[in-house]
């Protein structure tokens, strides 16, 4: 995980500035040093602009350059939405994160290129909302880069997915990549194997 996250940019991770759009919504992270700015800009029914925020001092909305403070529960949903995005559109950064519990499946070929195989579950003390879902990644053994991966959300309903890294390139220091998204079948079983 190391070696991955320092070819993947390392250092450059903590001072970073990037804007995309995802589905269609734009997002905007601002990382220095330990303060960051996480936002999305969606529109609701009535075409009004939200600028949905998550920061250091905590996440609210931002309605046409109004601030509205949000509850509890609102708060939850924005910070799950938006952060999950911002996760794995920065994978492999935060697996060295203190909840993470990784585990080395050990070495295996896949589309004919060595593999590290390692599991990923996360303590329920600082795991976040969804800190009983499972990945597995796939680090290249020689080139240090996390190519595949997968997870099952561990909702009311399990979900499984499979992702391809595809389109990477380096901006701002840091090596960012696009990801094919695949279903998984639920009669499959365990994603590890």
């Amino acid at each position: 995980i190391a070696e991955s996250i320092e070819t993947h940019g390392g250092a450059a991770f903590d001072r970073v500035h990037m804007q995309w759009d995802f589905r269609g919504i734009p997002f905007e992270v601002a990382r220095d040093n330990g303060r960051f700015r996480y936002q999305r800009t969606v529109s609701d029914s009535l075409g009004q602009m939200i600028v949905e925020v998550m920061e250091n001092e905590g996440s609210w909305t931002e309605v046409e350059g109004t601030r509205h403070e949000l509850d509890p529960r609102s708060r939850a949903r924005l910070e799950t939405a938006v952060n999950s995005v911002v996760y794995f559109g920065f994978l492999p950064f935060k697996l060295d994160d203190p909840p993470v519990r990784a585990e080395d499946l050990g070495s295996t070929m896949l589309a004919g290129q060595p593999y590290r195989k390692i599991q990923v579950t996360f303590q329920r003390e600082g795991g976040g909302p969804d800190w009983e879902d499972r990945f597995i990644y796939w680090f290249h053994e020689t080139d240090h880069t996390l190519d595949y991966l997968a997870y099952r959300e561990a909702a009311d309903v399990e979900t499984t997915r499979f992702r391809q890294a595809i389109n990477r390139r380096q901006v701002g220091g840091v090596l960012v990549q696009d990801y094919e998204n695949y279903s998984g079948d639920p009669n499959v079983g365990d994603i590890a194997t």
